[in-house]
């Protein structure tokens, strides 16, 4: 499990590291205190045109564990917040649900995407270091597919084994998958690297600037999302484990 200290904070606003979300809040007005919960919004089934509902009606009205929802928005909103003491095992299925959307979202929507503006971006540049930048992103494009799938076909139904009881003949535990857990966002810091101190100048910079920016989000994405597993997921899976081997 890697330390705290690794994970990056962004600044999106002035006021997001004070600001505690609450269930009385009108999930609108969160959403556009931060762009970035629009992705929550949208991965935890919250949809848009709530109007003016709290966090509360909407979690209801989609039959959502409040509890969950408020510690990920608090989570993705501020760094400065720390769920301990505010997790219970109840929140497990929506937490797989949600890191399930987020994976569906890397694999078909993100990295298509910036595979997209990097190939406009190389046929416009004719430069000889194209090839690398396109093999160093299809590498790093299939080492998270296989980052995403261990999670998706080995440890989800581990997890959901344990929450249904289910006899664990595998001998996996969650301490494997703490183990197994790479750092693919290192390799976002590389490729940002290689895009902005090595790549050559081009006559236009503009898909350079947009590949830039969407690494950018990508990793702060990727960022919270191991951070979500490592500090939420794998001791509340360890609870389970605890409980099952009494």
């Amino acid at each position: 499990m890697r330390p705290l200290s690794k994970y990056k904070k962004r600044n999106t606003m002035s006021c997001s590291e004070k600001l505690h979300i609450s269930p009385e809040m009108k999930l609108s007005d969160v959403l556009l205190t931060n762009e970035r919960l629009l992705l929550i919004s949208d991965r935890i089934g919250l949809p848009l045109g709530m109007g003016d509902k709290t966090i509360t009606q909407c979690c209801r009205e989609h039959n959502l564990n409040i509890e969950m929802v408020l510690m990920l928005l608090n989570m993705y909103n501020s760094h400065a917040y720390c769920p301990e003491g505010n997790l219970n095992t109840d929140m497990i299925p929506g937490l797989i649900q949600y890191l399930s959307n987020a994976h569906f979202y890397y694999l078909n929507k993100k990295i298509p995407y910036l595979q997209k503006l990097l190939t406009r971006f190389i046929e416009d540049s004719q430069s000889k270091h194209s090839v690398l930048l396109r093999d160093f992103f299809s590498l790093y494009a299939e080492e998270v597919k296989a980052h995403m799938e261990y999670e998706d076909q080995q440890v989800f139904p581990y997890i959901q084994s344990l929450l249904t009881n289910t006899e664990n003949t595998s001998g996996y535990s969650i301490d494997e998958f703490s183990t197994h857990h790479s750092d693919i966002e290192e390799k976002l810091t590389d490729l940002k690297h290689l895009l902005i101190k090595h790549f050559p100048p081009t006559s236009d910079n503009f898909y350079r600037n947009m590949i830039l920016q969407e690494l950018f989000d990508f990793e702060y994405d990727i960022n919270d999302h191991n951070r979500l597993e490592d500090i939420v997921l794998v001791p509340l899976i360890k609870q389970l484990e605890e409980r099952k081997s009494l």
